[in-house]
């Protein structure tokens, strides 16, 4: 399986706030101009990638492939937009169906979806799936005004409506999607997505404060025998005590549950449009700290935490598992 990450912001798109971008770059000029590496290209390879590349503007929009025609997409943020526009140019809306997985409604989830292209396209044939049962209202519900000027009925492609059964395998277009349920003020369902003996689990908008596994129960396999982990991190350690039932967690969370249940990877994700990429690094740094002391006391105490490779989600990147 490949992952690409179209969108990785959560809550609202992000315009990476060019004037702190602009400022970015002011910095990273001035440390090239008083740094001993005298190649520019060189210089750059120094720097945290995070710092940059920058983490992207759209909300989540993920997209599983296997090869030319068995893919998936998870969510209609608005990263979907630029991923719609490659399967119109490249013609990928003609050669299968496409399967979009729903993981819930809120609008920064559906943003993208009146910019999906090949929904305008009558050789496109589209299929939605989500546990809910509800995607084709809440599609409807998009394409009406006032919210855009375009109606349902508009749309060129053939659009189908599938109803997910929670916590058992759905083939769907040669993997096996299950769904768990995630903590979320509205319900919400992730998905363990395995392909060719390779497992991907998709666990945004997920506030994460249920961690043992009494209390996850049935939806503890979500993080069980994972290969790469998507989890919510949308805040600090710190703002997220301030925010308690707003559906979303922290890296530290997810890391503690990933190490417990060995996770070979985990991906942060699902960034606060308000947060820069050098606020993503200082929460890094202070991840890498709580991660090495966990490594420490598991050994310490015989806990039976296990590493864990982890970085923090950024627009564009692709995983090959």
């Amino acid at each position: 399986m490949k992952i690409q990450l179209y969108g990785v912001r959560g809550s609202l798109p992000d315009s990476d706030q060019p004037q702190k971008r602009i400022i970015t770059t002011e910095n990273l000029l001035n440390e090239f101009s008083k740094s001993p590496i005298p190649d520019a290209g060189e210089f750059l390879k120094s720097v945290p990638n995070l710092i940059s590349g920058g983490l992207g503007t759209g909300t989540t929009s993920i997209y599983v492939k296997s090869n030319n025609t068995e893919d998936l997409l998870i969510d209609g943020g608005s990263g979907i937009r630029r991923l719609g526009d490659e399967m119109s140019s490249s013609g990928r809306f003609k050669a299968a169906p496409i399967h979009i997985l729903m993981t819930h409604f809120h609008w920064d989830h559906l943003i993208g979806l009146p910019f999906f292209s090949p929904l305008y396209q009558s050789e496109a044939e589209i299929h939605f799936h989500c546990v809910q049962g509800f995607s084709e209202e809440a599609l409807k519900t998009v394409f009406k005004k006032p919210f855009f000027p375009v109606p349902f009925k508009m749309l060129k492609s053939n659009i189908k409506f599938h109803t997910l059964n929670p916590r058992v395998v759905n083939e769907i277009n040669g993997f096996n999607v299950i769904p768990y349920k995630l903590q979320h003020p509205d319900p919400c369902w992730g998905f363990k997505i395995e392909k060719n003996g390779k497992v991907y689990s998709h666990c945004v908008d997920n506030e994460g404060d249920k961690m043992s596994r009494e209390a996850l129960g049935e939806d503890l396999p979500i993080y069980q025998n994972v290969d790469l982990c998507y989890f919510d991190a949308q805040y600090s350690v710190s703002d997220f005590f301030d925010r308690p039932n707003w559906g979303h967690s922290t890296a530290q969370i997810g890391l503690e549950i990933g190490m417990r249940e060995g996770i070979k990877q985990m991906l942060f994700a699902h960034h606060d449009p308000a947060s820069t990429a050098e606020q993503i690094l200082e929460m890094a740094s202070e991840l890498e700290v709580f991660y090495k002391n966990k490594l420490t006391q598991s050994e310490e105490k015989n806990l039976g935490l296990k590493p864990v490779k982890w970085e923090y989600a950024q627009e564009g990147t692709v995983f090959e598992l």
